[in-house]
């Protein structure tokens, strides 16, 4: 994490050139408030993506949240954001449905077993896992769907098409030991969902 502390408004402005060509901005949350910030504020015109990782990085991330174009919090992660209960998808519907209220445009919340929820100002999709029985590691499951999200995000693939790539993202780094599968690819997703 430390090299995040390198990341500071200078070094973005010295990469200006660079980042106003994307097409999407991924950001951790641990940057520093000031340099989330400047992100947010220097470069809105670019859909911002934004995953909290965690309860207190979600405390953290609050404040900007109604600035962004997406986040891909968990169900805890978004109790903390809404600041709602969220024991059941009715809920995490309900609470989804509160940021985009307060100008988020788009979320994905990952709900372990139950599959995944996306919302924006037009629908809510709730998408149940596939059966998968191969569970090594968890813990890149939902680095691997924020990632499919992104992916399908940025080919126009739209919701259920993206919905189902992002969870066999996910899928496939639950089957490896590595937090992220080696073998990712479109190649191994496609393979997931013939399967």
């Amino acid at each position: 994490m430390s090299v995040l502390k390198k990341v500071d408004i200078e070094y973005l402005k010295s990469h200006e050139a660079v980042i106003r060509q994307a097409k999407a901005i991924v950001f951790d949350p641990s940057l520093e408030p000031e340099v989330i910030e400047y992100l947010i504020d220097a470069y809105k015109e670019i859909p911002l993506f934004l995953d909290p990782v965690s309860d207190d990085y979600a405390l953290k991330i609050k404040p900007y949240v109604s600035r962004l174009f997406c986040v891909k919090p968990n169900q805890r992660e978004l109790g903390v954001l809404a600041e709602m209960p969220t024991e059941t998808v009715d809920d995490c519907i309900k609470a989804a449905k509160s940021l985009i209220a307060k100008g988020l445009k788009s979320i994905y919340v990952s709900l372990g077993k139950q599959g995944a929820l996306y919302c924006d100002k037009d629908a809510c999709l709730h998408k149940k896992l596939f059966e998968e029985s191969d569970v090594v590691n968890a813990s890149g499951a939902g680095d691997g769907f924020f990632a499919g999200a992104i992916y399908g995000y940025l080919n126009d693939l739209g919701i259920e098409k993206t919905m189902d790539i992002a969870l066999a993202a996910g899928i496939a780094n639950i089957r490896s030991e590595k937090n992220i599968n080696p073998k990712l690819s479109m190649d191994y997703i496609n393979e997931i969902l013939k399967s």
